[in-house]
């Protein structure tokens, strides 16, 4: 399918609406059209061909209506959002208008797209055009129970609907229609980009008072102690208490053990940081054995802090590889923000007054980091105070439930214009379908690059986890272009 060309002139900013947006617009010259652009069926949504297209046009320009196509993006969900719509006068003039919220929900950023769009319009009779089953499915009724959540934005939408005579139709997301599209890349830029602005009705939600209480996060990480706790069984603190330690290695007692109670003790070792060296002929950590032990068997459970925090460190190797497609140059700023023992910090310090700065959730890595001599900032990346631009950001983030595309969208928000983002991630996006991992797959399809890495990248780390690396380039220019 061939899409249509058009041809931008800048003009000045429309300002209007609500909540504290930061707008940009944009004044599109007549379409030239190729003749074959696919536009929303009034059918399930399904795209019309050319000559329904062709008379779909005729229809709004014959019964003197324009054409609001919207769209809203939030993720995670609630969280930053942005909203954006594209505007087609009867003369074939566009206008186009995106901003950004701080804290919000995708639903919101759906509706708030149709009203900020039914603002900008000054005719009677538009034809809303959306992807948002829950916009287009609440329309054309009474406040009732559809309208239960957001009922202030529905109050503004259904007002401004009535008063422009507007008329909605479903379009399937995705689908190639042209300025469906260009504002599904408006509301994305918003998001990572100018999430500024103040969902003030939301934020004094229940629902956001309480993720933005401290004891919400305190809820998900007991979540994941209890999920990634090890009981030991008064079996296995019989062995422990009579193992030997010297240093960093610990002994097991000089016995034979049945292959199931090895296997619990192996288990307890291994969650609290030993590893089996046969050279050794016993398990070594990192620390001292002997209070890293005592530790572990003052309580009933320990947790496994490298699953619990994903705790897979990247090899000197792939560091190294990492660090060269980063083409770090002297002089440049580079964040490591999910540095582990500083594997990949170690790499990037090899460039001459490099400006390196690391994060980590760890606050015995911390310690690592800052003895090694790095400047790190202790927390979770995703909390952290966007206080600066980076050159270059190198990275290994957390894959579970696909906070590796959280991770990664935020560390992209915060390169320089012309700079560069390298991260390991799991594959999932680059064959999901679902919201998250098909958004950001299309994000990397248009700003860079990835590639699988051989299996067994991390096995020195204690898992055959598939990945890939990702190169992601923000540029000088819009890289968000309408194509």
């Amino acid at each position: 399918m061939r899409l249509c060309n058009f041809l931008y002139t800048n003009t000045s900013l429309r300002l209007g609406g609500s909540l504290g947006k930061t707008a940009s617009s944009t004044q599109l010259e007549p379409l030239k059209s190729c003749g074959s652009c696919v536009f929303p069926s009034k059918r399930r949504g399904f795209n019309l061909n050319r000559d329904e297209s062709q008379k779909l046009k005729s229809r709004e320009v014959k019964n003197k209506q324009v054409i609001l196509h919207t769209d809203g993006s939030c993720w995670p969900n609630p969280g930053p959002g942005g909203w954006a719509y594209v505007l087609t006068g009867l003369d074939g003039n566009q206008q186009e208008d995106s901003a950004g919220m701080r804290l919000t929900t995708n639903n919101r950023m759906e509706l708030l797209a149709v009203i900020h769009g039914l603002e900008a319009c000054k005719a009677v009779g538009v034809t809303v055009v959306s992807d948002s089953r829950y916009v287009v499915g609440g329309t054309g009724k009474p406040l009732g129970r559809w309208h239960a959540r957001n009922t202030d934005l529905w109050r503004q939408l259904l007002e401004l609907a009535e008063k422009h005579k507007a008329r909605f139709r479903w379009v399937r997301g995705h689908a190639g229609v042209l300025e469906n599209e260009r504002c599904d890349a408006l509301a994305l830029e918003a998001r990572l980009h100018g999430a500024t602005g103040v969902d003030a009705a939301f934020e004094k939600s229940e629902r956001a008072v309480q993720l933005k209480a401290p004891c919400a996060f305190v809820v998900v990480k007991e979540h994941e102690v209890k999920k990634h706790s090890v009981e030991i069984t008064p079996e296995v603190r019989d062995i422990l208490e009579h193992c030997t330690c010297a240093g960093h290695v610990l002994l097991l007692p000089m016995r034979k053990l049945p292959r199931p109670l090895y296997e619990s003790v192996n288990k307890v070792l291994r969650a609290f940081g030993g590893k089996w060296n046969r050279e050794a002929r016993g398990h070594v950590f990192a620390g001292a054995a002997e209070v890293l032990l005592a530790e572990a068997l003052s309580g009933d459970s320990v947790v496994d802090q490298k699953k619990a925090l994903q705790q897979f460190f990247t090899s000197p190797e792939l560091a190294a590889r990492m660090v060269e497609q980063a083409e770090i140059a002297p002089s440049m700023s580079v964040l490591e923000p999910s540095a582990g023992d500083g594997a990949i910090a170690d790499e990037v310090a090899k460039v001459p007054g490099v400006d390196l700065h690391c994060m980590e959730l760890d606050p015995k890595l911390c310690k690592t980091l800052r003895a090694k001599g790095y400047e790190t900032w202790e927390g979770d990346f995703l909390e952290a105070p966007a206080r600066r631009q980076f050159d270059r950001v190198v990275m290994n983030p957390p894959f579970e439930n696909h906070q590796d595309i959280q991770h990664v969208e935020h560390a992209y928000s915060l390169l320089k214009p012309g700079g560069r983002l390298v991260s390991i991630m799991s594959p999932a996006f680059t064959f999901q379908t679902t919201r998250a991992p098909a958004a950001f797959r299309k994000l990397a399809e248009r700003l860079g690059r990835w590639e699988e890495l051989p299996v067994g990248s991390f096995k020195d780390s204690g898992t055959r986890v598939q990945t890939v690396l990702v190169v992601l380039d923000r540029e000088l220019a819009d890289v968000f272009a309408w194509l």
